[in-house]
C-alpha cells in the first residue's frame, strides 16, 4: 500500500538530510548503491555494521516501542542512498513496504552518514520533542558512527515522548473532566436552590390573606408572579365547578334559595375578568417597573383571592344544604321529640312566673313576663315547619329543597323557645345574684370613673365620652338597683368594661 500525502498531525514531517561528516566526505569512496527495498523485517543492516549483539538491542527496542505504543518502527541501514537524496529513497522503500499510519522508517546510509525518517507524527509527539530528539540524541550517534544507538535512542525516545504526552494528555482530560463536574455540579446546586427559594416563596404566598395587601407587597416579585398564574388557574376552575354546583341546587332549592350563590359567582367572573386583563398587561409588550408590576400583583391576587373565598363560602353553604337534606328524615324526628320536651316545660315555667309575680314588682320580672306565651308562639312555629318539611320529603328526588329552609327555622323556632322557658326557670338565681352583686360592680364602676377622670388630661376626648357613659350608665344602676336589679347589673357590668378599654388606651 503507498502512502501519498503523508501529512503530519501538527506540522509537516521534519527532512533532515545531514552530511555529518563534513566536506571530506563528499569525496569518500563508494560502494554498492542500495536500491529501495521492502522491508520484511524491522531491522535490517544490509551495510554490515552491526554485531550480533547490537542487531539485537535495536531489535529490542523497536519490539518494546510497539509493545508500549503500537507504533512500528522499521530500522534499515544501507550503505548509500542509490543517488536518490534521502526522503526519495525512505518514501519508496515505505511505499515497496506498503506501510500505513503507524509504521515509521528509519533510514541510515552509514558512508553519507545521512539519514531520514519517514511516517507520520505519532500522536503525543510534538515538532519540538522530534526535532530535540533527531538533533541531540540521532544525529550525534550518527556523528560519531554509533550505528546500533542510533537506533535504540529513536524508539527509546519516540516511546518517551508519547508515554509523556499521553500522560499529560490523560492527566489534562482528567483535570478537564473534574472542571466540568464541579462547575457542572455548582450550576446545578445554584439551580436547586434558586427552585427551592421559589418553592418556598411561594408557599409562604399561598398562606397570605388576599386583603393583606402590606403582607403581599412583601413578597418577592417573582413569588407574586408565580402566586398570580396560580391564582388565575384556580378562580377559572373555581368558577367552572361552581357555575355547575349552582345549577344543581338550583333545580334542588329553588331560585331564591341559592341567589346568594348566583352572586357569588357573578362576582368571581368579574374578578376573573379584571385578573385576566392584569396578567395580560404584565405578559405584554411593554414593560412596567417593578415597582408597578407589584401594585398590579397585589391587585390581582386581592381581587382573585376575595372573589375565590366569597366562592368557597357558598359552596360550603351547599353542601351544607344537601347533607341536611340527606339527614332531614333524622333532623324532624330529632325536632319533633324536642316539641314533646317543650311542651312538658310549659306548666312548671307557667307555675315559677306566677310565682315570681307574687314575690317581685313587675319592674323585675318585665324582661320575662312574656316569655311563657312568646315559648309557646315559637313551639307552634316550630310545629307548622315540621309538617311542611315531611311534605317535602315525600316530593321527587331533586324537589325535596323545601325541606331545608323548614328545618332550619323549625331549629331556629325551638332554640328560641327553650331560651324563652330557661329564663323563667333561671330568674330567681338571676334576680339574686344580681342583687347580691349589684353593690360591688357599682363601687367597681366609680373607682375607675375616678381613675378616668384623674387621667382626663392625657385621654382626649375618647376617654371624656366613655367616663360620660359610664357616668350616666352609673346613675341609672343606681336608681334601678332595687325595681330592675337585672338591667342595672347588666348596664353597670357593660359600661365598666368599656370604661377599663378606653383607661387602657
Amino acid at each position: 500500500m503507498s502512502l501519498p500525502n503523508r501529512v503530519a498531525r501538527w506540522t509537516s514531517w521534519l527532512v533532515l538530510s545531514v552530511l555529518l561528516a563534513g566536506g571530506g566526505l563528499l569525496g569518500a569512496p563508494t560502494g554498492v548503491a542500495e536500491a529501495p527495498l521492502r522491508m520484511d523485517t524491522y531491522v535490517v543492516d544490509s551495510a554490515k555494521v552491526l554485531s550480533g549483539g547490537q542487531m539485537d538491542r535495536v531489535r529490542s527496542a523497536v519490539d518494546q516501542l510497539y509493545a508500549d505504543q503500537q507504533i512500528r518502527l522499521w530500522v534499515v541501514y544501507v550503505r548509500d542512498f542509490d543517488g536518490l537524496g534521502p526522503e526519495a529513497w525512505a518514501q519508496r522503500t515505505a511505499a515497496k513496504s506498503e506501510f500505513g499510519g503507524r509504521d515509521l522508517l528509519l533510514a541510515i546510509a552509514t558512508q553519507e552518514h545521512s539519514y531520514r525518517l519517514d511516517g507520520e507524527l505519532p500522536s503525543g509527539v510534538s515538532d519540538s520533542e522530534l526535532d530535540s530528539l533527531l538533533t541531540r540524541e540521532v544525529e550525534p550517534a550518527l556523528r560519531d558512527g554509533r550505528w546500533a544507538d542510533a537506533g535504540i535512542v529513536t524508539a527509546d525516545g519516540l516511546r518517551s515522548d508519547m508515554q509523556n504526552g499521553g500522560l499529560d494528555l490523560r492527566f489534562l482530560l482528567v483535570i478537564g473532566a473534574l472542571v466540568v463536574l464541579v462547575v457542572g455540579g455548582l450550576l446545578l446546586f445554584a439551580r436547586k436552590r434558586r427552585r427551592d427559594r421559589a418553592r418556598a416563596d411561594l408557599a409562604v404566598a399561598r398562606e397570605v390573606d388576599p386583603d393583606n395587601t402590606t403582607a403581599l407587597a412583601a413578597l418577592p416579585l417573582e413569588a407574586l408572579h408565580a402566586r398570580s398564574r396560580e391564582a388565575l388557574v384556580e378562580i377559572d376552575n373555581a368558577i367552572r365547578t361552581s357555575a355547575e354546583e349552582l345549577e344543581l341546587a338550583t333545580g334542588e332549592f329553588g331560585a331564591t334559595a341559592t341567589l346568594p350563590f348566583t352572586t357569588a359567582l357573578e362576582h368571581a367572573k368579574t374578578a376573573a375578568s379584571k385578573a385576566f386583563s392584569i396578567r395580560q398587561r404584565l405578559d405584554d409588550a411593554i414593560p412596567e417597573t417593578p415597582d408597578e408590576q407589584r401594585t398590579l400583583l397585589v391587585d390581582l391576587i386581592g381581587t382573585v383571592g376575595r372573589a375565590d373565598r366569597e366562592l368557597d363560602a357558598q359552596v360550603a353553604e351547599f353542601d351544607a344544604m344537601r347533607n341536611l337534606l340527606i339527614n332531614a328524615a333524622d333532623r324532624l324526628d330529632g325536632l319533633t321529640r324536642d316539641l314533646v320536651e317543650l311542651k312538658s316545660r310549659l306548666p312548671d315555667a307557667e307555675a315559677e312566673l306566677a310565682r315570681l309575680t307574687a314575690a317581685h314588682p313587675p319592674s323585675v320580672l318585665a324582661p320575662i313576663h312574656d316569655n311563657v306565651t312568646m315559648a309557646r308562639e315559637r313551639i307552634a312555629f316550630a310545629e307548622q315547619n315540621i309538617d311542611a318539611g315531611r311534605a317535602a320529603l315525600t316530593q321527587p328526588v331533586g324537589k325535596q329543597g323545601g325541606a331545608v329552609a323548614a328545618i332550619r327555622s323549625a331549629e331556629a323556632a325551638v332554640g328560641q323557645a327553650r331560651a324563652l322557658l330557661d329564663g323563667v326557670v333561671n330568674a330567681a338565681a338571676d334576680i339574686q345574684q344580681a342583687r347580691d352583686g349589684l353593690p360591688a360592680v357599682l363601687d367597681e364602676l366609680r373607682r375607675d370613673i375616678a381613675s378616668a377622670t384623674e387621667l382626663s388630661g392625657y385621654g382626649g376626648p375618647e376617654l371624656a365620652a366613655a367616663t360620660a357613659s359610664a357616668q350616666a350608665a352609673l346613675d341609672k344602676a343606681t336608681a334601678a338597683a332595687s325595681a330592675d336589679p337585672l338591667d342595672a347589673f347588666h348596664d353597670a357590668v357593660a359600661a365598666d368594661g368599656e370604661l377599663d378599654r378606653a383607661i387602657a388606651a
